[in-house]
């Protein structure tokens, strides 16, 4: 879907996965061709995939790769964590409990490099990367079972310090993003809290600590399910799109300064019985300079295989 100047976006276009239940998404250029690619979790698969973009918005699937044996991978990041000139890849696997890093190559491929967690947290659901603790590395974290992990990245692309924080008990954490709201110049995080319709953002101390968060309302909207950070309207202020279901409606909190978020803005994607939307992810994929939505509908969970 493509933004319109008042943040709003045009028709949705639909691409085939090639695997079952699409689940996760990331949009890069892993390629370093100029245009934006995508890697894509299958969670009823255990498999990513790796679709090549095009210009014109088009992609073609190049490879997919394992994620384990009944792993259920439902996250997917980003970030170039030992610092070689090439983007890594970080999935959650929500049914093994575990992280698998995958290392790009010179050569453009990815091997697995490391396995985290194994059994630490239960069931993750979602991961996101920045530098937390000012050090000039990319750390992770990841909500489970009502805790926010911090995994402390040591410049090679290892994670060796773990921090833990609970956060508050009305939250029922489901996924998180990152990035800097308040004009603080540290990052903070936007949580969605699934069964208390509404998104919490915590204002980072930049040591890896967050303050309590501050919780915006969703509307009658029962599940949030995903979030993301972005300014749609180049007010220079970043703003919070999410999903919610059963209805498969996209909103958009309009960020200001101080990190206030004015009401949400909410738009309905494509609708057919079952259809949940899982996944967003925002990139100019047919290099016009403006920015598209992509977004993932999980149909069913089974038979779904279109994003």
């Amino acid at each position: 879907m493509k933004v319109q100047k008042n943040g709003t976006f045009e028709k949705v276009i639909p691409f085939i996965t090639g695997s079952l239940c699409p689940f996760a998404i990331v949009a890069n250029d892993f390629n370093d061709d100029g245009s934006i690619d995508l890697i894509i979790a299958h969670r009823g698969s255990n498999n990513i995939a790796l679709l090549i973009g095009f210009n014109n918005g088009s992609f073609e699937i190049e490879r997919t790769l394992y994620t384990g044996f009944q792993s259920e991978p439902v996250s997917l990041v980003a970030n170039d964590y030992n610092k070689d000139g090439y983007l890594d890849g970080t999935v959650i696997n929500f049914a093994s409990d575990n992280i698998v890093l995958f290392m790009e190559n010179i050569d453009r491929s990815f091997d697995t490099i490391m396995t985290y967690f194994d059994n630490i947290c239960i069931d993750p659901f979602s991961a996101f990367t920045g530098d937390l603790n000012d050090d000039d590395y990319s750390d992770h974290n990841d909500p489970s079972d009502g805790i926010i992990y911090v995994l402390i990245n040591n410049g090679q692309g290892h994670f060796d310090v773990i921090m833990t924080f609970s956060v508050s008990r009305i939250s029922d954490l489901y996924a998180i993003s990152i990035g800097e709201l308040n004009g603080g110049h540290n990052l903070d995080l936007v949580i969605v809290n699934e069964n208390s319709n509404s998104i919490g953002v915590m204002f980072g101390k930049g040591n890896g600590n967050f303050e309590e968060q501050v919780t915006f309302p969703t509307g009658y909207f029962k599940y949030s399910n995903k979030t993301i950070i972005n300014d749609l309207n180049n007010d220079g202020y970043l703003d919070i799109i999410y999903t919610s279901s059963p209805e498969p409606i996209v909103g958009i909190f309009i960020g200001t300064d101080r990190g206030i978020f004015r009401e949400p803005i909410i738009i309905l994607t494509i609708y057919y019985y079952g259809s949940i939307l899982d996944v967003i992810s925002l990139q100019d994929f047919n290099n016009d300079d403006q920015i598209d939505l992509f977004d993932i509908n999980d149909e069913t969970y089974q038979r779904s295989d279109t994003v």
